[in-house]
């Protein structure tokens, strides 16, 4: 089954916008390209305002950085400091702490957070679960076996579902998607619509350097979980779409968590040069797409 799409609002937003980090009933936040600083508007696209919470090193926070809405937090994970910066714009009170190193991760809420590290002696991927209430709590976990990769074979997406609370990893390049509890326990697998069983990745490990051998083939691009349903960017053309399907749409296919079962795609239009940053699900029937230089919301019938 395949939906369409209709435009309901758009609005410009410069180059500088990195990704829809959260939603409240009546707005939407994006994150800037300076750490810090969010953008925020209403679901009309109104107009786009700003908060500022004055990091004085904002820099300092590169290339490892994400940022998470928890209303009325602002929660930004960066491995490079590597830490947790929370800011309650209602108060205006802002808090720094310190973590072990890590490469990536997302938040449960804001006191606790799941990231992925490498751990040095099997140069392989782990993940860590650490809740920073009071006393700071850690669980670790080997979830995918230690692959002596640095983590390349199984990079990916990791996702938290507030309503189920679990988290859901989705790899870059290959056709697993991965259910794991919020002790860090594998639940379940399953696969996409897609064919690539394995991630096709060849690293070369130096003495103080991993890297590919040459560039793998990327099977998924992003992801997001709404309302029971995971949305999927594919990076791959199926068989019964044109040539140039990829070329000017992203194609988004949808899965139904609770039964693992693909339920159908649509595709968000991307025109000539307008990349595709970041997308976001509403009520099963906006969508939210956040281009290079703008913003625009469409309806999803037929879901």
């Amino acid at each position: 089954m395949q939906t369409e799409l209709k435009q309901l609002h758009t609005i410009p937003a410069g180059y500088g916008l990195n990704s829809i980090c959260g939603m409240t009933p009546t707005r939407l936040f994006f994150s800037d390209m300076k750490p810090g600083r969010i953008l925020f508007t209403d679901f009309n696209l109104s107009i786009l305002d700003t908060i500022d919470i004055g990091l004085t090193e904002p820099d300092s926070l590169f290339p490892l950085v994400a940022t998470f809405i928890d209303s009325p937090n602002i929660n930004i994970l960066s491995g490079s400091l590597p830490g947790i910066i929370t800011y309650n714009f209602n108060t205006s009170n802002l808090k720094q702490r310190r973590l072990d190193k890590f490469s990536k991760g997302v938040m449960l809420d804001s006191t606790q957070c799941v990231v992925s590290y490498i751990e040095n002696a099997t140069l392989s991927a782990l993940f860590r679960k650490v809740k920073f209430i009071e006393k700071s709590e850690k669980i670790e976990a080997d979830i995918f076996g230690k692959k002596g990769d640095a983590g390349f074979s199984m990079d990916g997406k990791l996702l938290y579902d507030k309503e189920s609370h679990r988290l859901f990893h989705l790899p870059y390049y290959c056709n697993r998607v991965s259910c794991i509890d919020t002790n860090l326990s594998l639940l379940y697998e399953f696969a996409t619509i897609d064919t690539n069983v394995t991630s096709k990745v060849d690293v070369v490990i130096g003495k103080n350097l991993v890297t590919n051998a040459h560039p793998p083939k990327r099977v998924n691009y992003s992801a997001t979980i709404s309302d029971g349903l995971l949305y999927v960017r594919s990076a791959l053309k199926a068989d019964n779409e044109p040539e140039n399907a990829l070329k000017n749409n992203a194609v988004i296919d949808i899965y139904a968590i609770n039964s693992n079962s693909y339920i159908g795609s649509f595709y968000i239009p991307i025109g000539d040069n307008n990349r595709l940053k970041d997308f976001k699900i509403i009520n099963k029937h906006t969508v939210v797409a956040l281009y290079r230089d703008a913003v625009s919301t469409f309806q999803l019938d037929g879901l």
